[in-house]
């Protein structure tokens, strides 16, 4: 089973020095996140706003599970489960329990990535980055976006080395495919839990069969990646991305990229279970 992958890929959000020098928080002495910090950080990166497009791209994901599952039976009734397994109100404490917990874990400071959404431009990079992802929901914006990084791989502009060289220094790419099939695995798993699957595979059948998807999962990845990096980050400056990419390598852009991934993680897996139960019922007869 595949998912359209854009609902699984995350990106470090926006973290960004003032001209050609990397914003570095100033030292200070650790101390560890709790929940109200980890709240305030998700409300700095706009993560109430993620999960409603998130939200949206799940019904894009429900129509395709119907499509192929169970085509044309779904109907209203279906698309409702759906909304509920995405519904924002249930998945943010998943996201800010994980997130909050990694942090900790980690022990980086996270006052000052809080400040920094306090200027203007780390303000304007979250915002960029939420409205090139809503964006993308519309096919013709994701074809344009497609088609320009098409053009951009041709011709090899400098933008597109910055580009890849941000993706490289964030290991966006292998983060991105090991979320992608741990969803695809809990949706597997959560198949088998109806009896949905003919043989009932075991645990290793189940891992054999979503390590096959490695490759294609490695190639739409990397082409969403940097589909959306063109998109998001086109009105930046080529110095704004440089300093994205050394914020990104610093201690604090490397515990929040941590932390973005766990919570995000926690939330596909719970996410992917739960659709996978649903459509086992569904191709059973016995939808809710």
């Amino acid at each position: 089973m595949q998912f359209r992958f854009s609902a699984f890929v995350i990106v470090l959000c926006g973290l960004l020095g003032f001209g050609q020098t990397p914003y570095l928080p100033q030292p200070v002495s650790v101390a560890r996140a709790d929940d109200t910090t980890a709240e305030a950080l998700g409300t700095a990166l706009l993560l109430p706003d993620m999960l409603d497009v998130m939200r949206e791209e799940g019904r894009a994901s429900g129509d395709d599970l119907e499509a192929r599952y169970f085509p044309g039976t779904g109907g209203a009734v279906w698309a409702s489960e759906v909304q509920k397994i995405y519904d924002p109100a249930r998945l943010l404490p998943v996201f800010q329990t994980a997130f909050s917990r990694e942090l900790s874990q980690i022990g980086v400071d996270p006052a000052p990535i809080l400040a920094f959404f306090s200027y203007p431009l780390g303000k304007r990079i979250v915002t960029l980055e939420l409205s090139a992802r809503r964006a993308l929901l519309d096919d013709s914006v994701d074809e344009a976006a497609r088609q320009k990084m098409d053009d951009m791989r041709i011709e090899a502009p400098p933008r597109l080395q910055l580009l890849e060289t941000y993706i490289a220094a964030n290991h966006l790419i292998d983060m991105n495919v090991t979320s992608a099939l741990n969803a695809n695995l809990a949706f597997m798993r959560g198949l088998r839990a109806t009896g949905a699957l003919k043989d009932r595979m075991s645990e290793e059948a189940l891992l054999a069969e979503v390590w096959r998807q490695e490759d294609r999962v490695r190639s739409e990845t990397a082409d969403w990646l940097l589909k959306y990096m063109i998109l998001a980050y086109g009105p930046l400056t080529d110095a704004d991305v440089v300093a994205y990419t050394e914020f990104s390598r610093s201690p604090e852009g490397g515990a929040l990229n941590r932390a973005l991934f766990a919570g995000f993680d926690a939330i596909f897996a719970q996410v992917s279970n739960e659709l996978g139960q649903a459509v086992g019922r569904w191709t059973q007869g016995t939808s809710l």
